[in-house]
């Protein structure tokens, strides 16, 4: 009874954690550790400065969100980059500011942006990238995109790239268990932390099967 309890405050935990967390995925990341750490640096910086929140913008300058590659002990590559902010709020207002701009985030290209998942959620965002990629198949097009395991509308079809759904990765909307290290968001100090990973979850067929049309100003979709 004791280890389940003591399993349950920490699972709690973890998601608790991911709460306040997003993820940049599919960006590439410099070989050496020193280039690395200054690129990612650069990498949240612009964003915290592109979503144009100002309580963002205070709590990066007072050091107070922080980041690193995951899983620490996995050589450069591709790795997702996990931000931390102090609250959900806080990580809420972040992504909103960065998903309210029109046009390309300051990202590198093939990148994208979004909060930090669950297993559970992350077989949901898996199901509806599949989804979407059958949809924009069928539509001859790009009119479907996923945001947080939720399929959208785009408001202006585009082109389908050569050999789309070859791979069956559906573009993100807008262009595992935690062990790891975290960096200040401030370049002068460091720190790590260390959690137990979150348990494996059921592999039940958790599919995504509805659409949100993105609407604009006047409600028409976009």
């Amino acid at each position: 009874v004791y280890e389940s309890c003591s399993k349950a405050m920490s699972d709690k935990q973890d998601y608790g954690d991911k709460d306040k967390r997003a993820v940049i995925v599919g960006s590439i990341e410099k070989k050496d550790p020193k280039e690395g750490l200054a690129e990612d640096q650069k990498m949240v910086e612009a964003l915290v400065n592109y979503s144009d929140d100002a309580d963002v913008k205070k709590a990066f300058h007072d050091g107070l969100i922080t980041y690193h590659r995951h899983p620490k002990d996995r050589a450069p590559g591709k790795r997702p980059l996990k931000i931390e902010l102090p609250s959900k709020s806080l990580r809420d207002s972040l992504l909103s500011g960065i998903r309210s701009k029109p046009g390309r985030t300051p990202l590198p290209s093939g990148s994208f942006i979004r909060r930090d998942l669950t297993p559970l959620q992350l077989q949901m965002e898996r199901s509806a990238r599949e989804d979407a990629i059958s949809k924009n198949l069928v539509a001859g097009q790009l009119a479907y995109g996923v945001r947080d395991y939720s399929i959208h509308l785009y408001r202006t079809p585009r082109p389908l790239p050569p050999n789309y759904g070859q791979h069956r990765t559906a573009p993100p909307l807008s262009s595992a268990a935690d062990v790891s290290s975290s960096v200040a968001s401030t370049p002068a100090s460091a720190s790590s932390t260390l959690s137990m990973p979150p348990p494996s979850q059921s592999q039940s067929g958790a599919l995504v099967n509805h659409v949100t049309t993105r609407r604009g100003a006047g409600g028409q979709p976009r």
